[in-house]
């Protein structure tokens, strides 16, 4: 009988020791579970705040060159607190444009670029994009005519599916400075 208590003593001892290691096991992998999930969370607010960060890299690139470009838009009608810059190369195809308070269009609708040549000119189709929150657009021009020095330029909302002539209505208009 004693040979029976003295195994399950000795058995009851394995377990509580086993049962007390797996306690720790736990509360460690708990530990090193929280601080996995606080890293990753730090690691998700850095991802979204560089997501709203403006890459000036390319603003930068074109404001080194002597030649640079660059057009002072002022909002118009429903964008009246709207502005930016337009900023490209004479000759070059493409052109970055840094807004303030231009709303991000809804699906089906687009902001489109007009170069006007002269005074007398008719508006000539320079582009098609939708802004970002952050306001910094670049894309490519189908016609280098759009950045040889136009005498103003205009941005219209138009929808997607319009034919490229200014059909919308005017929200930022500039010219050179």
């Amino acid at each position: 009988r004693h040979g029976l208590l003295a195994a399950a003593a000795a058995t009851l001892i394995v377990i509580a020791s086993d049962n007390y290691r797996l306690r720790q096991q736990q509360a460690s992998l708990r530990t090193q579970l929280d601080t996995a999930k606080t890293e990753l969370q730090a690691t998700e607010r850095l991802a979204q705040a560089n997501q709203n960060e403006p890459d000036y890299e390319p603003v930068i690139d074109i404001l080194r060159q002597p030649n640079a470009l660059v057009y002072s838009l002022q909002g118009t009608g429903e964008a009246l607190t709207s502005s930016g810059s337009l900023l490209t190369l004479p000759n070059h195809s493409e052109v970055q444009l840094v807004s303030h308070n231009l709303p991000v269009l809804p699906a089906g609708q687009v902001y489109r670029l007009w170069a006007v040549a002269t005074q007398e000119s008719d508006p000539m189709f320079c582009g098609e994009f939708n802004t970002t929150k952050i306001g910094n657009v670049q894309w490519q021009v189908p016609n280098t005519l759009c950045n040889a020095t136009p005498f103003k330029v205009i941005i219209t909302v138009d929808a997607l599916a319009d034919p490229p002539v200014p059909k919308g209505p005017a929200v930022l208009m500039g010219s050179a400075e």
